[in-house]
């Protein structure tokens, strides 16, 4: 609805609240309401992302050293996390004591970010491309929806879980979508977390619901 007089021009938008009519002006930018007014809606919100690195990464501390059952050769393990947010490299080598390679695996895994707002009734997806050399050593890719604690590898009995078209929620080699499997309705000041679980590195996107 466009009112005019006085040489004044608003434009108001209506909207149907508990039942009755109310006229509410927001703010348009190219004929779309803006992301900001988009959010005033009950809903999760992201607040930020940070990168888990697995504690056991060896790349500051050095390789862990075992032993081969009944042997007194002694072997090698490598576990290094390398890249950043969207596009993150694992590596897994075991060696000899002389430095030669017996087992290893790598996997690439490239992601688009889940979104900043998602309601109650929705079932966000993000898209995957994972490609792995070698899967020795290395875990499926796992996406899941959890408690703000949970770290990669770890998580409640709550969790939702992404899955694919087939709906398995671990992949190994993997292009496509993944879907939160269920909708979340939060609560007032609820903290959680999409956690992105790459053989225990990850990225957490936090969340948080608000009304």
């Amino acid at each position: 609805m466009i009112i005019r007089g006085r040489g004044i021009e608003e434009t108001l938008t209506f909207s149907i609240i508990q039942g009755a009519t109310a006229a509410v002006a927001l703010p348009f930018e190219n004929g779309k309401i803006t992301l900001e007014e988009a959010k005033k809606a009950p809903g999760w919100y992201l607040t930020h992302w940070e990168y888990y690195k697995y504690p056991n990464d060896t790349a500051d501390t050095g390789p862990v050293r075992n032993s081969v059952l009944g042997t007194t050769t002694t072997i090698w393990d490598h576990i290094v996390g390398t890249g950043e947010k969207n596009k993150f490299t694992n590596n897994v080598w075991r060696t000899y004591d002389n430095g030669d390679v017996i087992a290893s695996g790598m996997a690439v895994t490239e992601w688009t970010d889940p979104p900043e707002y998602f309601s109650g009734t929705d079932k966000p997806s993000v898209t995957i491309n994972r490609t792995v050399d070698s899967d020795w050593g290395i875990n499926m890719l796992h996406v899941y929806f959890d408690v703000a604690n949970a770290n990669p590898g770890g998580g409640s009995a709550s969790a939702i879980n992404f899955i694919n078209p087939e709906g398995e929620a671990y992949a190994q080699a993997y292009q496509g979508t993944l879907q939160m499997k269920k909708a979340s309705v939060g609560r007032k000041d609820q903290k959680m977390a999409i956690i992105f679980d790459m053989n225990k590195y990850g990225y957490k996107y936090y969340y948080e619901w608000r009304e």
